[in-house]
């Protein structure tokens, strides 16, 4: 009974902190295919002239509407018709 006590008191003396939102963004990726950006809900963004997908992603990230809470948004590839 002790030890169940002694465990109490530490989890009560625990101080949680407050952390940053958790925001997650997936991108939607083909293999063989070169997006020329991406959409999420009504927004697209298209790449620019030698943009690496890397700076793509990031240019996609930044551009999301993040609430204060965890928030997730799936972008999906916009190609070129063949």
């Amino acid at each position: 009974m002790n030890s169940i006590k002694n465990r109490l008191a530490k989890l009560e003396s625990i101080i949680f902190t407050e952390t940053e939102p958790l925001r997650i963004a997936r991108f939607i990726v083909e293999p063989g295919i070169d997006p020329i950006g991406y959409s999420f809900g009504d927004i697209k963004i298209i790449r620019e002239p030698r943009e690496s997908i890397e700076a793509l992603h990031q240019r996609c990230f930044d551009s999301a509407n993040w609430t204060e809470v965890t928030s997730r948004h799936i972008f999906n590839p916009l190609v070129e018709n063949a």
